[in-house]
């Protein structure tokens, strides 16, 4: 539920802004929006609704950009033997990879990977309160 407002939220900071090429303007505004009120119960659940939506959005669009640019270069061999893809089915990653290449728009997902960057001190300042107050936790695979 948190996530579907976050993501309203973030549409609607779009539109407030009146361009869609704004990205770390828009995740640096709403993250501290939502910091700033983190007293209130919602903001606070909208909060870690973000931060966690954030680092998975990133992940995935670092990825798929990085995908991109080995497919443009035609290096794909140094795609598939990155460590963070071991024990992964590199086949069914590359056929995941390949839905989000747009060779009308190429690195249309980079705009996602730069504002997540740009503002990562912020970020990484709002997951440390959180991770320090219990408000999330880390999951880990043994």
């Amino acid at each position: 539920m948190f996530k579907e407002i976050n993501l309203r939220n973030h549409s609607s900071l779009h539109k407030l802004f009146y361009s869609l090429k704004h990205e770390d303007l828009v995740f640096n505004y709403l993250t501290i929006f939502l910091f700033l009120n983190k007293e209130n119960k919602v903001f606070k659940s909208l909060l870690v609704a973000h931060i966690q939506s954030s680092a998975v959005l990133y992940m995935n669009t670092f990825l798929s950009t990085l995908y991109e640019k080995k497919v443009i270069n035609n290096d794909l061999d140094s795609f598939t033997s990155l460590p963070i893809l071991k024990g992964v089915s590199t086949k069914e990653i590359c056929q995941i990879l390949n839905i989000d290449i747009n060779y009308q728009k190429p690195f249309h997902c980079l705009k996602y990977v730069n504002a997540f960057e740009k503002n990562f001190n912020i970020y990484r300042q709002v997951a440390s309160w959180l991770l320090k107050n219990n408000s999330v936790e880390i999951m880990v695979n043994k």
